[in-house]
């Protein structure tokens, strides 16, 4: 708890030389953090050295993509032959074909789909909109589950 600035830096410094990664940095200043926090906040301390250290630059690590047979398995999983199964099927193919993510797919009011001019109405990241346009296997399963499923799971609430 006696430590300052410069050795804390040092002792960073140290790890990026022997090739620690820099997430285990990072989270280890954020340990530091709210170590020191906690001494401040108890009085044992009157500074805390880390205020100043910033913490390393994280690489930004891109998603990784499932191979083809895992799209597969992943889009034939739901039991089409139940209304429920149905709608997943449904969501899960317009979600791979007009590359949804699931809050653009779990906040998507029915008025944003124009099955006749095969389009979607995608409001993302900060509000922006786009349109998008529906392959025919989302469509297919769409018109499906719209015609079949979602009579039965809206019950009196069917448009």
């Amino acid at each position: 708890s006696g430590a300052d600035r410069i050795a804390l830096f040092e002792f960073l410094a140290w790890r990026m030389r022997e090739a620690y990664s820099p997430r285990s940095n990072a989270r280890l200043l954020s340990a530091l953090r709210a170590f020191f926090g906690w001494l401040v906040r108890r009085g044992e301390r009157e500074d805390d050295p880390t205020a100043l250290l910033d913490p390393p630059r994280l690489p930004r690590s891109l998603p990784k993509a499932l191979a083809e047979s895992q799209v597969e398995a992943l889009l034939s999983a739901p039991d089409d032959s139940e209304p429920l199964g149905l709608r997943d099927r449904a969501m899960l193919e317009l979600m791979y074909a007009c590359g949804l993510r699931v809050s653009e797919l779990a906040n998507l009011p029915a008025t944003a789909l124009n099955l006749r001019q095969g389009v979607l109405r995608v409001s993302g990241k900060g509000g922006r909109e786009r349109l998008v346009p529906l392959g025919e296997e989302a469509r297919h399963w769409l018109e499906r589950y719209l015609s079949t499923a979602r009579p039965r799971l809206a019950g009196s609430r069917a448009l």
